[in-house]
């Protein structure tokens, strides 16, 4: 019996079969146009496997697969940085019982004498109004809820903090606002900004202020009677001001 050698890789097959033992190519006969259809078959369902194996990956197309890799990568990350709560320790001021009262007869003192809004006033009226939500423009689209909200007063600067959730999803917000203007017209002009433990660039600040705004936005009277003060100091604890 004669053997066949195979051209692939050279070992030595029995001449009834039709692949090779060794690596599995097609057997070539002595003489081709005497082959069976079986191995004629074969040879076809071959080729057409070979054709249809996708063509090897280019560098480009490796280099594109690696970039959408590390984007979603860098998503993933964004997100948990997110949604992770900020090491950071809740001043804890004792709540002060009828601090909307207080707050009006602050206003009221400061046009005759210089007065003050403690830090412990300010969040025991964010306290008081307790979680809020607005209803939505969109029917069965959800809005988010301002859980709770506190401040802190520092050197010149105003902390913002609210927790929002959503779905679910609650997401810890801060940023902190720098006291400027002039006698008359003081603002809080936006430094820094975090959601989590994510810190945000300036460019994505004036879209915090967005979302850590709307609790304060119903002492809106009494922040405009603040913000037109002759005198008004940030220190830390306590804002002091003199009305006209």
């Amino acid at each position: 019996m004669n053997e066949i050698s195979c051209s692939a890789c050279g070992a030595a097959n029995s001449p009834e079969l039709l692949y090779c033992s060794a690596c599995g190519a097609i057997l070539e006969k002595s003489n081709p146009t005497s082959s069976s259809p079986t191995t004629s078959m074969a040879r076809r369902r071959h080729q057409r496997i070979e054709a249809d194996l996708p063509p090897a990956p280019s560098l480009f197309s490796r280099l594109k697969g690696l970039f959408f890799y590390l984007v979603w990568v860098a998503l993933g990350v964004i997100v948990v940085l997110a949604v992770m709560e900020p090491k950071e320790i809740a001043p804890r001021d004792m709540p002060i019982l009828g601090a909307k009262g207080i707050l009006n007869q602050v206003i009221t003192a400061s046009r005759y004498t210089p007065s003050g809004v403690s830090q412990a006033l300010v969040n025991s009226l964010l306290a008081e109004q307790g979680a809020i939500t607005f209803d939505s423009p969109v029917r069965l689209i959800p809005m988010p809820v301002w859980d709770a909200t506190r401040v802190d007063l520092l050197a010149g600067r105003v902390v913002l903090h609210t927790t929002v959730s959503l779905l679910g999803l609650k997401l810890r917000l801060s940023e902190t606002f720098q006291l400027q203007g002039a006698p008359g017209s003081w603002t809080l002009s936006p430094e820094s900004g975090s959601i989590g433990m994510l810190e945000l660039g300036k460019q994505l600040l004036p879209a915090l202020t967005v979302l850590v705004r709307p609790p304060v936005t119903t002492f809106g009277k009494d922040l405009a009677a603040i913000s037109a003060a002759k005198t008004l100091v940030i220190r830390p604890g306590i804002a002091e001001f003199t009305s006209r």
